[in-house]
């Protein structure tokens, strides 16, 4: 006759500080609830009884600190640098859920075509203009093949 394995779950308080213990290793609720056979239902529940901030309230507190920077008018690549996050994080929460959501506002746009338009008239090369204007060389090009030739 065989013998059953009999697999015993951990006991609950210590089920619940190992769940706790791993999430704040950075082990995904995923991951945490394959390791433990619980569902994520479960999983969620005991982070929440045990006051374990979810990573997404840590996303929302670094949106804050992009936007307070924003404000002051840092540029994205200097925010990102500042806060130690890639420029692709910083212009998605901008972009995503900024209040005033300047990234596409007509009113910048329109100080930027000025501004290329003037140096251009000048007589400068694009290459120069997107240097002088701290911009991306193709961004210089697309404002003059739209608006000014």
């Amino acid at each position: 006759m065989r013998k059953k394995l009999i697999v015993q779950q951990p006991k609950q308080f210590d089920l619940e500080s190992n769940v706790v213990k791993d999430y704040k290793n950075c082990l995904s609720v995923l991951k945490i609830c394959m390791k433990y056979k619980i569902s994520t239902t479960t999983a969620y529940k005991i982070l929440y009884q045990n006051n374990v901030v979810m990573f997404q309230n840590k996303n929302r507190d670094r949106d804050k600190k992009i936007f307070k920077l924003y404000d002051k008018g840092l540029k994205m690549k200097d925010i990102a640098m500042e806060l130690g996050v890639t420029y692709d994080i910083v212009a998605s929460a901008i972009k995503r859920s900024h209040p005033t959501n300047r990234v596409t506002k007509p009113d910048r746009m329109k100080e930027y075509v000025k501004k290329v338009k003037k140096l251009y008239e000048k007589g400068l090369s694009r290459k120069d203009i997107a240097m002088i204007l701290d911009m991306k060389y193709n961004q210089v090009c697309r404002i003059i093949w739209r608006y000014i030739e």
